[in-house]
């Protein structure tokens, strides 16, 4: 499998990039959440080697080095593919990026390029690998004590159409050695699915998977919530944080209704249903680490911490009258939330600096409405602490 792999990607270099593209800033890539998920804000990076394993054309890895370019930070891109790095080497020198190690190769033989991460990425790979338990495993291995990993995978039920095509273009293409003549097998099979087909009802953006699922032998293994936990628990890791907690909560769908038998779940089943209720989440991107490491909690209750936000939040407040409460709508997948911030506590934007503490900003708002102030704090942190746009780190 590890050498179809390979082929499929020197002819089709992943994610498909030209040499003059910009690179694309990414989640698992952002230093300073990484940063304070991990290490509550307080690493000093200039010693640390971050790594990008199954890189492609380099847009993660490039986000992290022009993060790091004024340290001694090193950068590591490595990948399977000569094609994909040649693009990722070629993209980097337009930007100026000399802080990169490009390393080909295998991310099975991590161990023998004597890499040893203090943080590591690893988007969309590990499923394509004939034994992608044995990949979490030497993964882990390359990880500092205390030290972290961000992964994205595929899921189980958002993602099932795709999985259940891979078995039907697999039966077609059961003899076909041509790549082109498989493509074109599968995009007619696509092009006569009749209109009540799952698959003909996923977002057009997934249907990328089209062409490198379906060269990849139709080989990707889907993960359910429970399969992570199973799965990091065996490669000696834990589960820190899911990329939008709030897609993961059974309260996000359910609200207040059912609370005994939610409280009564454990950490995994919790998620899980959360999952099951969403029923459309196509990946999983989280964070992960070593099983005896303690990442610093993004709990906005806690009054010691610094709230922060990666990103200046999007909407125009200042076009909002005084008089008029704050309207956030944000979708997420296919999913709507809605934050709304009254009058009275409108400033609590400008008090989330990077220096107040939470229990600054409480005090603030106390001022403005004793009363409401810590139920609207509660509730606004976590919806935005849930929703990735903001993160806590230590003082």
């Amino acid at each position: 499998m590890a050498e179809i792999v390979k082929t499929v990607y020197e002819h089709h270099p992943y994610p498909p990039r030209k040499k003059e593209d910009v690179f694309k800033r990414g989640y698992l890539s952002t230093l300073p959440i990484i940063n304070a998920i991990f290490w509550g804000g307080k690493r000093d990076l200039d010693n640390c080697v971050f790594v990008d394993v199954g890189c492609g054309t380099g847009d993660n890895t490039m986000d992290m080095a022009d993060h790091l370019r004024e340290t001694s930070a090193k950068v590591i891109g490595l990948d399977i593919s000569k094609s994909a790095l040649d693009i990722a080497k070629e993209r980097a020198k337009r930007v100026g990026l000399e802080n990169i190690e490009w390393i080909e190769g295998s991310l099975l033989n991590i161990e023998e390029y004597g890499i040893s991460a203090d943080y590591l990425i690893c988007c969309s790979v590990l499923p394509h690998l004939d034994n992608p338990d044995e990949g979490f495993a030497v993964l882990s291995k390359a990880i500092k004590k205390d030290g972290g990993a961000g992964f994205k995978i595929y899921g189980k039920y958002g993602r099932w159409p795709v999985h259940l095509m891979q078995k039907v273009w697999g039966v077609i293409n059961r003899n076909v050695k041509d790549e082109e003549e498989r493509f074109r097998n599968a995009a007619q099979i696509v092009s006569l699915l009749p209109s009540f087909h799952p698959y003909k009802r996923i977002p057009v953006k997934y249907t990328i998977d089209l062409r490198y699922d379906a060269l990849l032998l139709n080989h990707t293994k889907p993960y359910s919530v429970l399969d992570i936990y199973e799965t990091l628990d065996k490669a000696g890791l834990k589960l820190v944080r899911f990329r939008e907690m709030a897609r993961y909560r059974p309260e996000t769908y359910l609200g207040n209704r059912f609370e005994k038998q939610i409280s009564s779940l454990d950490e995994k089943e919790y998620y899980h249903l959360g999952e099951m209720l969403n029923g459309t989440i196509p990946h999983h991107t989280f964070f992960a680490c070593p099983r005896d490491f303690t990442p610093f909690e993004q709990n906005p209750e806690n009054e010691e911490a610094v709230p922060f936000f990666p990103r200046s939040p999007a909407s125009n407040f200042e076009a909002v009258p005084p008089d008029k409460s704050i309207v956030i709508d944000l979708k997420r997948g296919r999913m709507n939330y809605r934050i709304i911030v009254p009058p009275q506590f409108r400033e609590v934007f400008s008090l989330i600096n990077g220096e107040n503490k939470v229990k600054d900003v409480l005090e603030e708002l106390r001022a403005k409405d004793e009363e409401k102030a810590e139920r609207f704090w509660k509730t606004f942190s976590r919806a935005l602490v849930d929703l990735d746009l903001l993160f806590l780190k230590r003082p």
